[in-house]
């Protein structure tokens, strides 16, 4: 990231002292983070070999350790060198190079993160379909393949915009052309240039303020304002999702409960009466307005009418519902349960309905859904809360420096404040991330 290059407080005491602090979290965040990636990138490759066929989230997870690597082992040494420095010994085009490539990993771990978002937003979402599970690895390389792209393409600007400028003999600095612009004309303004130069000059740099601000916010917006948002709105809908599945799962629970206890009274009181035809009594005729005229015999009956039985804790489809032997003939008594029987029968109709495959949950896959719930809501809280404490100080200070360029006051207070050291804490993110998806996604 680039924005705080030509904010660094003028005193020097003060700046020192912020560099030595800046380049001990480095230090810590490499140290670190750098072995608990590594790590965390060897048990990756250990499930990808074991599996043959890595999920969706490992190859997510993967990404995500690429990209918090190269920023820990690429950006983290060549900033702390160049930091000790205090100047850009390595020329021009290493300049753009190292530019480019910084702000490159941040949008990476950025834009994957965000990735990793939707990912859960969609699975969520789409849950009981067969085909968005059998889709999911090809979605989450087609969303890889869109971040690093757009990674590589958001950060192309860094190679025009930064350049190798000498001031003054024997010191040469990595700087935006912004900063080149304003001091040329600060020479020009100062020196004994005439006075249609010197408004040449004041005018070009009218225009440099306002390309500054143009960058500034167009980069801002990709690197963390887009970004921050979407992963907002997707952990905010996937918990309400979840919520609104595990509140159903129980009220049909509840009702199903009462149906059981209906349905059994009365099988009770009509075996009683008549012994003989106890085993016909149990089935039940399913007609509701010819949709469906299949009656289940007996033993299957009793089979989906129990809500706390096996088969009603299984994936039911299409090809798991029996078949009648009984379709033309009729039961010597026909019981009208359409009130008590109207889930029981929503069951059948929603797996027999276009021959689709869509998945009934039953009560072991919610409780699994209720500890999943709790276990992302612990993790969705943990992502966004680290990753707005982390990211935010800077970007938000940025972005108000950016579009409040004419108001002195705002400009005055923000010019002491050190934003590129606010940049430097979000080297950490690496660490982060590592505990995150290693302690709540331990697989």
């Amino acid at each position: 990231m680039n924005f705080s290059d030509s904010e660094e407080p003028e005193n020097t005491e003060s700046l020192s002292l912020l560099h030595s602090i800046e380049c001990f979290i480095l230090l810590m965040a490499v140290l670190c983070g750098g072995p608990l990636n590594i790590v965390t990138l060897c048990k990756l490759a250990r499930a990808i070999r074991k599996t043959k066929n890595c999920s969706q989230i490992v190859l997510l997870r993967l990404n995500l350790n690429i990209a918090d690597l190269i920023m820990l082992f690429v950006y983290v040494p060549i900033h702390i060198s160049w930091i000790q420095s205090y100047q850009w010994n390595a020329g021009d085009l290493a300049c753009r190079g190292f530019k480019y490539i910084s702000v490159f990993c941040f949008y990476l771990n950025s834009f994957i993160i965000t990735c990793i978002a939707l990912d859960r937003f969609i699975g969520m979402a789409s849950i009981s379909s067969f085909q968005n599970a059998k889709n999911a690895k090809q979605r989450a390389v087609k969303m890889l393949f869109v971040a690093w792209s757009l990674a590589f393409i958001v950060s192309i600007p860094q190679l025009f915009i930064f350049q190798s400028f000498s001031p003054y003999p024997n010191f040469e600095q990595c700087v935006p052309i912004f900063l080149v612009i304003y001091y040329t004309t600060n020479h020009i303004q100062t020196h004994n240039f005439t006075e249609i130069e010197k408004q040449v000059a004041f005018e070009k740099l009218n225009r440099t303020k306002d390309w500054e601000n143009i960058y500034n916010i167009y980069h801002l917006l990709f690197i963390f304002w887009i970004p921050i948002f979407i992963i907002i709105v997707c952990y905010f809908f996937v918990l309400l999702l979840m919520k609104t599945l595990v509140s159903g799962h129980k009220n049909r629970d509840r009702q199903m409960a009462k149906e059981c206890s209906f349905t059994s009274a009365i099988e009770l009181s009509t075996s009683d009466r008549n012994g003989a035809a106890s085993s016909e009594i149990k089935r039940l005729t399913l007609y509701e307005n010819g949709s469906l005229n299949d009656v289940l015999d007996s033993q299957e009956t009793e089979k989906l009418t129990d809500c706390e039985c096996e088969e009603h804790n299984k994936i039911t489809t299409p090809e798991t519902l029996p078949t009648s032997t009984t379709r033309n003939s009729k039961p010597l008594f026909s019981i009208n349960l359409k009130v008590k029987t109207e889930s029981l029968k929503q069951v059948v109709a929603l797996n027999l309905k276009n021959g689709t495959k869509e998945v009934q949950l039953g009560n072991l896959a919610m409780k699994r859904m209720r500890l999943a719930r709790k276990r992302t809501k612990k993790q969705a809280l943990f992502i966004i809360v680290t990753y707005i404490i982390l990211w935010s100080p800077y970007n938000v200070l940025a972005i108000i420096q950016s579009l409040s360029s004419n108001n002195l006051w705002i400009q005055w207070f923000l010019s002491n404040v050190p934003l590129f050291f606010l940049n430097s804490i979000i080297v950490i993110n690496p660490l982060i991330n590592a505990i995150i998806y290693g302690i709540f996604d331990p697989k």
